[in-house]
């Protein structure tokens, strides 16, 4: 019985390398200004990408994260006002 390893869903091949690409939930479209990151990993080599991506998936769920946090600050100070 062996292992089946895929690739992450943010990540991608291209002719050029691999490419990081993460879908921006729509709730923060309007706040980011984007329906998707995507950026090169600048690498062939799989296991260079995968952990680069993750890297990546990782800032951008944090950055996702704190958008959401000043979301809902904002909607708190609109409200006393």
């Amino acid at each position: 019985m062996g292992f089946s390893v895929s690739q992450p869903s943010y990540l991608y091949q291209s002719s050029s390398g691999y490419i990081f690409r993460l879908r921006v939930p729509t709730d923060l479209r309007p706040v980011v200004g984007k329906t998707k990151f995507r950026y090169s990993l600048r690498t062939g080599a799989l296991r260079t990408a995968k952990s680069r991506a993750r890297a990546m998936a990782g800032y951008v769920q944090q950055l996702f994260m704190t958008v959401r946090s000043g979301m809902s600050e904002l909607t708190q100070e609109q409200s006393q006002n």
